[in-house]
């Protein structure tokens, strides 16, 4: 009785060690995904948002969705490779794991993006569901091989393979920050113009015009008005703009137009290609873009 409980707290143990190496090694592979993000959207502009509250967020969120997807697909994977190579008497290898784990990662993506859509009449979103096969393949099998190899006691590799994911999150925080501080990649900068430079046409290639003239004159034809990320209608008209000084990083431009609802309107694009736009509104808008007209 005694040792069948020791039986039992060595492999408690052994799986506490997989999940927790699991874990460890989904949470680097976020971290690694997020400096991505930041090093290749720092060359755009970025859309307005509280980017310290979404820092925050996704630090706290990380530990918790890699604690999820450790408890549910890796360990679900992991247990079906060993299961599956017992009932063919057969002895379970790396690939047999990684074949097994592809599996686990279809089935829940095709039941999450394909079968779930279906009782509300919502058709899958065939290329969503392609994307997030790959990047969830990709993020689930290194964790997946890892806790194989905490379970099978091999703890040079599982050290080697945690501390890989490491080395490879701070290579990308030193390359990014290499590739900015020599200028292979240039941060982008909002343009500053002059009133002679924002007189003209701007146009959104829909049919939407804004025309600025040095003397203050604002005239619209067809520009869209938005309310909460839903196109509400279209303003015509003429009214008044000015510079309005600066809004964060970018400059500002205050246009009003009677019976219109235009919202707050920036300056960006870049000093060649410069461009107008207002943020269309919510968590789920983006910029309605006017172009200047050559």
């Amino acid at each position: 009785m005694r040792a069948g409980g020791k039986t039992w707290a060595r492999t408690g143990l052994r799986y506490g060690g997989a999940l927790l190496a699991s874990w460890a090694v989904l949470c680097v592979e976020a971290l690694t995904a997020l400096v991505v993000w930041v090093t290749v959207s720092l060359r755009y502009e970025p859309p307005p948002g509280n980017y310290a509250v979404g820092g925050i967020f996704y630090l706290i969120a990380v530990p918790l969705a890699g604690a999820l997807v450790t408890g549910t697909v890796v360990l679900a994977a992991v247990r079906l490779s060993r299961w599956s190579a017992h009932r063919r008497l057969r002895r379970e290898t790396w690939r047999w794991l990684a074949a097994t784990t592809l599996l686990v990662v279809t089935a829940v993506v095709v039941a999450f993006g394909v079968v779930l859509p279906l009782p509300v009449g919502e058709s899958p979103a065939w290329a969503g569901v392609g994307w997030t096969w790959l990047g969830s393949a990709a993020a689930v099998l290194p964790a997946a091989l890892v806790a194989r190899a905490a379970l099978n006691e091999r703890w040079v590799a599982t050290g080697a393979s945690t501390g890989g994911a490491v080395a490879l999150l701070v290579a990308t925080v030193v390359t990014g920050v290499a590739l900015y501080a020599t200028d292979v990649l240039t941060a982008w900068e909002a343009p500053q113009l002059t009133g002679a430079e924002l007189a003209g046409t701007w146009s959104d290639g829909d049919g939407g015009v804004l025309t600025l003239t040095a003397d203050g004159t604002l005239t619209a034809k067809g520009v869209a008005e938005y309310d909460s990320a839903e196109r509400t209608g279209r303003c015509d008209g003429t009214g008044t703009w000015r510079d309005a000084g600066k809004s964060g990083d970018l400059q500002a431009l205050d246009l009003s137009i009677p019976g219109c609802r235009l919202g707050d309107w920036t300056v960006a694009g870049t000093r060649d290609e410069p461009t107008v736009h207002v943020w269309t509104g919510g968590y789920t808008g983006e910029w309605y873009i006017l172009h200047r007209d050559r």
